[in-house]
């Protein structure tokens, strides 16, 4: 079995959480308004989806526009490749496979693209 899904979304890391000043951890709305939106989008895309409930390899595509002034061909920039990974796991945690410890693998890339987007394969092992 495997899953091929994409999002047009502008690629964006997971935040760390904040503290209140009573000592209370919480994610940083943004965060969760992404992975929010990347859950939406699944759930339109595979409706009536049963999550995966055996290991699991995802492959993570993360394209960015290049702005005009950089030459760059690889996208060494923020946000870091690790926080992006966490963001899509996180959100497809429950929804696409039953829990994020059935991850054995994960390949992922950054890269320049004419879109915004976020590509994902996730292959039933």
């Amino acid at each position: 079995m495997e899953i091929n899904f994409s999002v047009d979304i502008r690629p964006m890391g997971k935040e760390r959480p904040r503290m209140t000043r009573s000592g209370h951890a919480y994610t940083p709305q943004r965060t969760k308004d992404y992975e929010n939106h990347i859950k939406k989008q699944f759930k339109k895309v595979f409706p009536d989806f049963k999550p995966i409930d055996s290991a699991v390899l995802v492959e993570l595509n993360f394209c960015y526009i290049r702005s005009k002034s950089n030459k760059s061909q690889f996208h060494i920039i923020k946000p870091d490749i690790d926080n992006l990974i966490k963001a899509i796991c996180d959100s497809l945690n429950g929804l696409a496979y039953v829990d994020d410890r059935l991850i054995t693998g994960i390949i992922a890339h950054k890269e320049y693209s004419t879109v915004d987007c976020v590509h994902m394969k996730i292959s039933k092992l």
